[in-house]
């Protein structure tokens, strides 16, 4: 069965697993803006909502489903995500409603789970490649080996439950007793940023990375923080966990151990300063990169034993 996924560029999140479902050999990724009609497919996956999304339902005669990135408590953040879900949920020429999220694919009537995919090898950077070479413990003992330093912020800072200002708040609490720990941020607004300047926060802005610049920008920190309110995934969790870059995170994160000392509550700055400070110290490291990889080895296995499935989802009526 051929595939195809599309949806806008900007579309970070959603991007990013049709991305790696490509890179997995998945499915081909055509991003919304260069779509040219007629497509050859047998099925066309849209990610999340956009205008444009209308007048292809008309245009494209292969069955269509929209895969649904946003958790439900994100509709709490933005009530017109809960709209755009429910015109999906009602619109007879969307087949079926694909969600990363057991809870939610159980309450629509058209609606199916599938974990997201993940592309290992896309993240992996040479120094993740040198780490796990047979010549580690030679080039560990080189001079020329710059050890990380610093914390980690890199995430869609437009987006609420992000918790940007939170965890802004909290980083300063901890550099009170480590004022010398900059905060490495990829792109903050500029709301934020005067916040972070008005609190005298130590930070370092490196602007909106992308490819390789991102994850180098990980591989350079000793950890990183992505303490959100809602996720439907965590990819940035992910990439730094497979970067073996341990990252702070919340339980909206369910896949992440709750033992290990990467979790913590998202609500209060306090609460995320400490537990900042107990794991930028924690000796020795938790075994991140294992537990990542072994998270999305099994998720990409369980993805492609459903889409085993999806053939006979194409042909069966509306449930």
């Amino acid at each position: 069965m051929k595939i195809v996924t599309t949806c806008p560029s900007e579309y970070f999140g959603v991007s990013r697993v049709f991305e790696d479902g490509q890179s997995l050999g998945l499915w081909k990724h055509i991003p919304l803006e260069n779509i040219s009609l007629p497509l050859e497919a047998d099925l066309v996956i849209m990610g999340g909502a956009h205008p444009t999304y209308h007048v292809l339902l008309d245009k494209i005669p292969q069955p269509k489903w929209i895969m649904w990135t946003s958790p439900l408590l994100q509709t709490e953040l933005a009530s017109v995500e809960m709209e755009r879900l429910l015109y999906f949920a009602r619109e007879p020429r969307i087949q079926r409603i694909w969600f990363g999220e057991k809870t939610a694919s159980s309450l629509f009537k058209k609606a199916f789970y599938a974990p997201y995919p993940v592309a290992i090898d896309r993240v992996a950077s040479s120094d993740m490649l040198v780490a796990e070479s047979p010549f580690a413990a030679e080039v560990a003992k080189l001079d020329v080996v710059t050890p990380p330093e610093g914390i980690g912020f890199f995430v869609p800072f437009a987006n609420k439950q992000k918790n940007v200002f939170t965890q802004l708040a909290a980083m300063k609490l901890f550099q009170e007793t480590h004022p010398d720990v900059p905060l490495k941020t990829g792109g903050l607004l500029p709301e934020q940023a005067r916040f972070a300047d008005q609190i005298g926060l130590n930070y370092k802005d490196l602007g909106w990375r992308t490819g390789r610049d991102y994850y180098d920008d990980i591989s350079q920190c000793k950890m990183t923080l992505h303490v959100s309110i809602s996720e439907s995934f965590g990819y940035g969790v992910m990439d730094s966990m497979l970067l073996g870059v341990p990252c702070l995170t919340s339980r909206a994160v369910s896949w992440v151990p709750l033992n290990l000392g990467l979790t913590c509550d998202p609500y209060d700055p306090t609460t995320i300063g400490t537990a900042i400070s107990s794991l930028y110290s924690l000796e020795p490291v938790p075994p991140v990169r294992q537990i990542a990889k072994s998270v999305a080895m099994a998720r990409n296995g369980q993805l492609e034993s459903l889409m085993a499935s999806w053939k006979d989802l194409l042909y069966n009526p509306e449930p």
